[in-house]
């Protein structure tokens, strides 16, 4: 998983292509993957910041009961697919 800084990083090499290329839709494109790298960050810096204010439902259940409850989610699924055959 990536790091804020990485995401950064990631973000301020697409300005500098941007800033660099010579056609409007190669601009634009780096311009877009910049904007996305940039939100990325924002978007693991706040998780990072707000993660003892965040629910953690999958640790609050056992692995073999969740495992267990999609397992018969998906039977019930296929069954109901046959018996519609």
């Amino acid at each position: 998983m990536f790091k804020p800084t990485q995401y950064r990083t990631k973000a301020g090499e697409y300005g500098d292509l941007a800033n660099k290329s010579s056609g409007l839709e190669q601009r634009r494109a780096f311009r877009q993957l910049e904007q996305r790298f940039a939100v990325l960050a924002d978007n693991e810096r706040w998780l990072a910041d707000n993660y003892q204010n965040t629910v953690h439902a999958e640790q609050e259940r056992p692995i073999g009961a969740t495992l267990a409850n999609e397992e018969e989610l998906v039977l019930r699924c296929l069954g109901a697919a046959l018996i519609m055959q």
